[in-house]
């Protein structure tokens, strides 16, 4: 139920974006108005399904996978253009934190250590498993590249 839920409230909200911008004519006109929408639709079906307690996550998902297939149609070229780039942007600003957030949190935070012997092992599977994956079908794909 939750991600029949989370999946409603995600499509409801990206359809009802569409319909928005296809009727106003938002999408095509010179205002700053089709921008917001899109960026303020999905956080709209993230706390829908926050405030149910359902999952925001998927709402989001779905609202996204839903819009980039029936709103993106109702926007001019210059409006998809910088929507795309700032969600780039934002998506790239995102990964960067984590990592960055990740890589303070490993030398900052104590270590229990405990686990050196799985870690060396994992370690030593991964080579292994791309010695007998990787350079076989490498081989392979040589033989068969004109």
């Amino acid at each position: 139920m939750i991600f029949v839920g989370s999946w409603a409230i995600g499509t409801v909200t990206a359809l009802l974006s569409a319909v928005l911008l296809k009727f106003t004519h938002l999408g095509t006109s010179e205002s700053h108005a089709a921008p917001c929408i899109v960026v303020l639709f999905p956080y709209c079906a993230y706390m829908a399904a926050e405030a149910l307690h359902l999952s925001g996550f998927v709402s989001i998902l779905f609202c996204g996978i839903v819009m980039s297939h029936y709103t993106k149609k109702n926007l001019s070229d210059r409006i998809n253009e910088s929507t795309s780039s700032v969600f780039q942007i934002l998506a790239h600003l995102a990964e960067t934190f984590i990592f960055i957030y990740m890589g303070v949190a490993t030398f900052l935070e104590e270590q229990a250590w405990q686990h050196v012997s799985l870690t060396m092992f994992s370690i030593l599977a991964v080579l292994i498993a791309r010695l007998f994956n990787v350079y076989p079908l490498s081989f392979l794909i040589n033989i068969f590249r004109k």
